[in-house]
């Protein structure tokens, strides 16, 4: 039994992603930041945040939740048509009472989404008025020290040098861009658990075994493989990021081999489950191979639709003390114990020709996770 907040999700995963998929809408937004624009998106995100925590009553992550969701969905929430899914909803379950209430915080959901939007639309017409001299780089011990007005990042050596090899544009305007990427995922998000990654061993393991091309949801910080899509390309672009997850059938026509270990919110999840899966039904004369990490939420819809995939070559189960991940924070880099966790492979018959499944990959996992 689904919960109402589990249905409604459902519901808007399904129209998303024909949004997605059919639509000649581009969601890779090319454009650039500037220190002082971050500046004033962090300061107008802080005040989205209380009033989130004052309005909503809700705790910290549910606040951080709540802000990535919105601004990841900011142009699907636009084209997707809320009454539909209203009633798409409560015909398949009757008109529950439960249902409207889960449906009337998803309505302020999209209201705040637009009025957010709104603001940023205004931020961005700023006018640019950083220079580098108004930076001042130092280096205390091992970390670098990056300060505009009274805003300041700390940024270990061993995480400046992955941003500088990476960095691909204008030497004269690293330091602003490294500014701009780093303050991005800070403010927004937080540079904790949505900076968490699977260790390299896995992704050595993938690239050997499978062939793995790409990562699917990976930011300039937390990614392993040459090749990713991220959420914020506007800062990301310049240390090599493709663009949106959404574009990825565009940039990989002839198929290829992909990992994915998106942010932890029911939509997001959905809508790439319905991804991979439609690539795989309408792609048939290219291999397609999909590695998938997702928390252990064996009771959501859409973790049901990859168990019950036909294209479902593996299950796996690691628990919560028998594996950790890498959190990769601008100040330091570090193992840690997150959540129980399922790993699936999902891959068209060609794919697995190509990329076949060990019969001892279980274990190897486990050695790789542990």
């Amino acid at each position: 039994m689904y919960s109402e907040a589990d249905k409604i999700a459902t519901e808007f995963s399904d129209r998303a992603i024909k949004v997605i998929w059919d639509s000649d809408l581009d969601f890779t937004i090319d454009m650039d930041s500037f220190p002082e624009l971050e500046r004033q998106r962090a300061l107008m995100i802080d005040e989205i945040r209380k009033t989130i925590k004052r309005d909503m009553e809700v705790n910290d992550k549910r606040a951080e939740i709540l802000l990535v969701r919105w601004l990841t969905h900011g142009k699907l929430y636009e084209m997707v048509d809320e009454s539909e899914i209203l009633d798409t909803v409560l015909t398949e379950n009757g008109d529950n009472p439960s249902i409207r209430y889960q449906f009337n915080n998803y309505l302020n959901d999209k209201k705040r989404t637009e009025e957010i939007l709104k603001d940023l639309n205004e931020i961005v017409k700023l006018p640019v008025e950083f220079s580098m001299d108004k930076t001042r780089p130092r280096w205390n011990s091992r970390r670098l020290e990056l300060t505009y007005k009274d805003v300041a990042i700390k940024i270990s050596k061993r995480m400046f040098e992955k941003l500088e090899d990476s960095y691909d544009g204008d030497k004269r305007k690293f330091v602003e861009r490294l500014f701009n990427c780093v303050y991005r995922y800070d403010y927004i998000g937080g540079l904790d658990t949505y900076q968490a990654a699977a260790p390299k061993k896995f992704f050595d393991y993938i690239q050997y075994h499978f062939g793995v091309q790409h990562e699917c949801f990976a930011s300039p910080l937390n990614r392993t493989l040459e090749n990713y899509t991220s959420q914020y390309f506007d800062v990301d672009k310049y240390f090599g990021s493709l663009g949106s997850f959404y574009d990825l059938k565009h940039f990989y026509p002839e198929g290829g081999s992909f990992q994915a270990n998106p942010p932890y919110i029911e939509e997001i999840i959905g809508i790439m489950v319905r991804y991979f899966i439609r690539w795989l039904d309408e792609d048939k004369k290219n291999p397609l191979s999909f590695i998938i990490i997702l928390p252990n939420w064996t009771d959501s819809s859409n973790v049901k639709m990859l168990t019950e995939s036909e294209y479902l070559r593996l299950e796996h189960f690691l628990g919560i003390s028998d594996h950790r991940y890498t959190i990769y924070c601008p100040g330091n880099v570090r193992r840690k114990n997150i959540c129980n966790t399922r790993i699936y492979i999902l891959q068209n018959d060609l794919g697995n020709d190509l990329w076949p499944i060990k019969e001892n990959i279980k274990e190897d996992l486990n050695r790789i996770f542990s």
